[in-house]
């Protein structure tokens, strides 16, 4: 899943002329949590962040941001997958990072609640169905007689993530469309497949 289907669109921007009196200012002003530092051709030269006010007060205020700040190395392109953020936000500890087109130009942040929002998308939390949990061998193959089996009983699967929990054992969570835990249940059993549990979605 991409992350230009999540980002916020709201950010705030300086040039790479203007002061850090500048940045500071806007901190205050607009309470934001970053601010984008843009090149005079609009692309992305760096980012300051709320935490930073502490270290921008020891310059000059009309000190240039240019002169104080170095290009940026942690953003994400719009194209980036939301699991691979995942990674990134817990190799850097930043809540949010700027996106940029392929061509550096800014057009977006994502942060902590645009994962939340992601990852309730991805997992079909917002819609209504039945969640059955299952645990199987950790081997190829493993899925196909689950998956055909909703595919034959006309069973839309909404979501379906992994979890290995040892060596040997991987846990299965699939939303279905459907909203009955009985129908489900009966459809599990009477084609032998065990579950760990079935719960019924809004």
């Amino acid at each position: 899943m991409y992350v230009k289907l999540w980002m916020r669109n709201d950010f705030k921007t300086l040039n790479i002329d203007d002061t850090i009196d500048d940045a500071i200012k806007l901190f205050f002003e607009k309470d934001i949590d970053i601010i984008l530092i843009l090149r005079k051709n609009g692309t992305l030269f760096s980012s300051i962040r709320k935490e930073d006010i502490a270290i921008l007060r020891e310059y000059d205020s009309d000190e240039f941001l240019i002169n104080v700040f170095d290009p940026i190395e942690d953003f994400l392109y719009e194209d980036d997958l939301v699991e691979d953020v995942l990674l990134t936000m817990m190799e850097t500890k930043f809540k949010v990072l700027p996106v940029v087109d392929y061509d550096m130009n800014p057009v977006g942040l994502f942060g902590f609640d645009e994962i939340i929002s992601a990852m309730v998308n991805i997992t079909a939390l917002n819609e209504a169905g039945t969640k059955v949990i299952l645990t199987l061998d950790d081997k190829p193959g493993q899925l196909k007689k689950i998956v055909e089996t909703f595919s034959n009983n006309n069973l839309n699967i909404l979501s379906m993530t992994t979890c290995k929990i040892n060596k040997t054992r991987r846990m299965i969570s699939v939303k279905l469309s459907l909203k009955d835990v009985n129908a489900v249940s009966n459809i599990l059993d009477d084609n032998d497949i065990e579950y760990d549990g079935i719960y019924e979605e809004a």
